[in-house]
């Protein structure tokens, strides 16, 4: 879900909520993504640098860790830009 297809009108309490469960998910992309660095012994960032340089070669297993890298990056400017929704 975009932060567009949030209601204007939506409670500080269901945002924060809503926050909240992403962040969840958050957390259990960060597990993936550190299972995959402890395994090949290279940051989630330096993969995706070495893979757009052309460093190393696309395998199965890079696609799949890469996506997760995107999503966790999504995931997390979502939540701020929900969290600068949120009341003072």
């Amino acid at each position: 879900m975009s932060d567009s297809t949030i209601p204007a009108d939506i409670s500080p309490e269901d945002l924060k909520a809503y926050i909240r469960r992403l962040e969840d998910s958050l957390v259990l992309i960060r597990r993936r993504l550190r299972r995959y660095e402890d395994e090949f012994a290279i940051s989630s960032r330096e993969l995706s640098k070495k893979l757009q340089s052309g460093e190393l070669n696309n395998r199965s297993e890079f696609a799949e860790w890469v996506s997760e890298h995107e999503r966790h990056q999504r995931l997390a400017e979502q939540i701020d830009e929900l969290k600068a929704r949120l009341p003072r």
